[in-house]
């Protein structure tokens, strides 16, 4: 099974998709910031792919990071997420997740990655369901007001 990097200052999300991404059988190295990371992968030659947030604190947040990956160690692909808006350009062997995200279906991604590659995703056009398209579909109320009550 590949090996996975996530790339996470926020501690509970990071240790949620490590036991996701463990339970599925992957093999998981995690770390708070690009810095680490990068130190991580200099070490280490089985690492596959990188799961990174955009906002880290550090010398580089993860799209720099996701540049440097790319540059330097080609063939690991790498998967950005973000709870902004997303990314105006990623590396080309990138893929993109919004948060929030369910780990499970990050599990079946870095499953179609390390079978297919980021670039075979990109092809079907997956399109992740965030909150933020959630929110959109359900009709808004009016609150109800009560008529302002007079002074005197």
């Amino acid at each position: 099974m590949p090996t996975v990097l996530i790339v996470e200052d926020e501690f509970l999300i990071r240790e949620m998709l490590r036991d996701e991404l463990e339970d599925a059988g992957y093999q998981v190295v995690s770390v708070s910031d690009a810095d680490h990371a990068v130190r991580i992968l200099e070490a280490r030659q089985d690492i596959h792919l990188i799961f990174t947030d955009i906002n880290m604190p550090g010398s580089m947040d993860g799209l720099k990071l996701a540049a440097f990956v790319n540059d330097r160690w080609p063939p690991v692909h790498i998967i950005v997420t973000t709870g902004r808006a997303k990314p105006l350009s990623l590396p080309p062997n990138a893929l993109f997740i919004p948060k929030p995200y369910l780990g499970s279906n990050v599990c079946k991604y870095v499953g179609k990655i390390a079978d297919q590659g980021c670039q075979a995703l990109k092809v079907k056009q997956i399109r992740w369901q965030n909150l933020a398209s959630f929110r959109s579909r359900i009709p808004r109320c009016r609150r109800w007001r009560s008529p302002p009550i007079p002074v005197g």
